[in-house]
């Protein structure tokens, strides 16, 4: 991997622990990325059928990471990532139920990738 991208190995150890680690990073970069570009101010905002239909437009860019990561059996890092994204965006003290619409977003998003975008794209 180091010598395809044209980085010495310690440079890369440098700032990665391991590659799930830089897994982790390029997932962390497109959800920040995505909501540079569509940035709804509420949870129930992120619910609404517009901003649904801009992850599966986004999706459509980045087919190609999205099938790797599924290939790999590392679609989990996306879940997991995306409920630590959606954390930081709502940085305040949350009452139980923001925290289930949050997390029931989260798994929203990911089936919408993974069961239904890699599906169809297989």
């Amino acid at each position: 991997m180091v010598t395809t991208a044209g980085v010495a190995r310690s440079t890369f150890y440098r700032h990665f622990t391991d590659k799930l680690d830089f897994v982790r990073f390029l997932i962390q970069q497109e959800l920040t990325a995505f909501d540079q570009q569509y940035h709804p101010q509420t949870i129930k905002e992120r619910f609404q059928k517009e901003y649904m239909r801009e992850v599966w437009r986004y999706l459509l860019r980045d087919q190609r990471a999205v099938l790797g990561l599924e290939r790999a059996g590392l679609s989990y890092l996306y879940l997991e990532e995306l409920n630590k994204h959606l954390l930081t965006l709502y940085p305040y003290t949350m009452t139980t139920e923001e925290q289930i619409e949050l997390f029931g977003l989260a798994g929203a998003q990911y089936n919408i990738i993974f069961n239904l975008f890699v599906k169809k794209h297989h």
